[in-house]
């Protein structure tokens, strides 16, 4: 009866009028999360890491100089990421966050598109793609954590990163080496862990039987990639130094549990094809496995934007595995036995325990309260009034702010001292800033005690506070 009924959907899905239902339903969806996106900004749900920080890269590039203030070095001191200056192109026309969330959104919404042709590439019959397209579709778009996570998650270079990697296979299958090896240095420019592609395209290569010499040249190429990043290109551009304390987060052997429950999650909603089919799945190997041997728990929680290299790979590996097996005719056999219907029913609760929250659910929490406007317009006013002056703000102020001198501020033993992110850390001293802008009605990360925070302010000589904003509390530093 389950196969009955999948098999009915899928028949009506392929027909004219339930694709015209499937792409309103989709067009849908994608207009939630281009929403949900950009109502964030104005809710103060952005914060300086990831969204501020990169802002402020991107800002700066459209001045035309690779530099952040965040860290006060180069912009690829932190991440090697040229291929995002694109970004600062559009943030000549406008200086806007919107550019980064809208981009990010697209691939997330476009890469369905590509999974489409990937299927026409594989499959012979035309119905078989569309059929295999629109259930990963789904899948993506609606039931896939680790991939909704990721396109709720602030913002990340290799967010944008998914349409491109099924844009790369598409091309490998067609041969098409000239757009194939565009996309692949793209690709290294986005974020480190991106050259995980290289390394995953060349191994199923090999495995593959197709092409082993190019799959070995892409797999060196790939580990030589990530090798020169790491310990050759980023320290370069920040003069060696090191920017945050040395925290060692590699640690294959720390929290085997909670890491064999990431692959779990990983691959169960997939039905565990790309386990099942490991030449295939070979692909997705290394960009799981900079996630598995890390000792940070955030990077294999499936809650923030990690697995937004893995996701794709994983997907593709079900598409090429599913030319090799029917899977309708594998559950029909599956369900027919008892011990069929017991794992069916196992799939199927983990399944459901494993969806995402919806996309209006995050939109409902996106969606800005009066306060949260006025805000809002209190730091339009200061941002007009105040170009071209150093300021320290609160994390969620950062993304609100667009020009060259800006610093993370955070509370230290007296907030009218020094207190700005990475203070100290890196061999040039952070510029003197001359404002320090809070708002204590926001959300108050890296300031343990605001009350405190702004007695400190109010009672230092050196600062004098502005009276005529009612959400913000801007402080001027007296000059001597």
């Amino acid at each position: 009866m389950v196969i009955d009924s999948v098999g009915l959907f899928f028949s009506w899905v392929t027909s004219s009028s339930g694709l015209k239902w499937i792409k309103i339903l989709f067009l849908t969806h994608g207009g939630i999360w281009v929403g949900v996106n950009i109502l964030k900004f104005y809710s103060f749900s952005y914060s300086l890491h990831d969204v501020g920080w990169y802002s402020n890269e991107f800002f700066n590039i459209s001045q035309g100089e690779f530099y952040s203030s965040i860290i006060n070095a180069h912009s690829f001191a932190n991440h090697f990421t040229p291929s995002m200056a694109f970004l600062g192109l559009l943030y000549k026309i406008t200086p806007s966050v919107h550019w980064m969330m809208v981009c990010k959104t697209l691939s997330f919404l476009a890469s369905p598109i590509v999974i489409y042709l990937i299927g026409k590439e594989l499959f012979t019959e035309k119905e078989k793609a569309l059929k295999v397209s629109i259930g990963l579709s789904f899948v993506w778009f609606f039931f896939y954590r680790p991939i909704v996570n990721s396109v709720r998650f602030d913002f990340s270079p290799s967010s944008l990163a998914p349409v491109f990697i099924f844009l790369a296979f598409l091309y490998l299958l067609k041969e098409k080496w000239g757009r194939f090896f565009i996309i692949m240095v793209f690709l290294l420019g986005m974020k480190v862990n991106v050259a995980t592609v290289w390394i995953g395209f060349g191994l199923y290569l090999v495995l593959a039987g197709r092409r082993k010499k190019l799959g070995v040249a892409l797999t060196i190429a790939g580990i030589l990639a990530i090798y020169l990043i790491l310990f050759q290109i980023t320290p370069y551009f920040r003069d060696y130094a090191e920017l945050f304390d040395k925290i060692d987060r590699v640690n294959l052997f720390v929290d085997i549990p909670g890491k064999a429950y990431y692959l779990f999650k990983l691959l169960l909603p997939l039905g565990f094809i790309p386990l099942i089919f490991w030449k295939n799945g070979i692909m997705a190997a290394p960009a799981i496995g900079i996630n598995l041997i890390s000792g940070y728990a955030k990077m294999y929680s499936s809650h923030y934007h990690y697995d937004d290299v893995a996701a794709p790979l994983l997907f593709i590996a079900v598409i090429v595995s599913l030319r090799e097996f029917n899977l309708f005719e594998v559950w029909s056999n599956l369900l027919s036995k008892k011990y069929g219907k017991g794992i069916f029913i196992f799939w199927c609760l983990f399944f459901l325990h494993l969806l995402p929250y919806s996309s209006l659910r995050f939109l409902k929490g996106a969606i800005p309260n009066k306060d949260e406007l006025a805000t809002g317009r209190e730091v339009i006013h200061f941002e007009s009034i105040s170009r071209g002056k150093q300021v320290a703000v609160q994390d969620v102020l950062a993304p609100h702010f667009f020009r060259k001198e800006i610093a993370g501020f955070q509370q230290g033993a007296d907030c009218s001292k020094e207190n700005t992110f990475l203070q100290g850390e890196l061999p040039h001293p952070y510029p003197p800033y001359e404002y320090i802008v809070l708002a204590p009605g926001l959300s108050n990360y890296r300031i343990r005690n605001m009350k405190q925070c702004l007695r400190d302010l109010e009672n230092a000589p050196e600062f004098e506070k502005l009276d005529q904003y009612k959400y913000l509390a801007i402080f001027k530093k007296i000059k001597s």
